[in-house]
């Protein structure tokens, strides 16, 4: 199943995702793996990049990588 098909309508909270100043939390779908990030308050992040749904092979280097956002 690829992002695009799946509704992602069951998810759980993930590892969070590093920034250089603090993280996000990751919301990752149960069905296929895609996953996007949120505030602590649970608002989607406020950059469009990571407020989609990102594809499951992205997901291990974003919650290893203190640079991004």
């Amino acid at each position: 199943m690829t992002a695009n098909a799946c509704k992602h309508a069951d998810t759980h909270r993930g590892a969070d995702i590093p920034r250089r100043y603090g993280s996000w939390q990751s919301e990752v779908c149960d069905a296929c793996g895609s996953f996007r990030a949120r505030d602590h308050r649970g608002n989607l992040a406020d950059i469009d990049r990571w407020r989609e749904w990102r594809p499951a092979s992205e997901y291990a280097a974003a919650i290893d990588d203190a640079d991004e956002g």
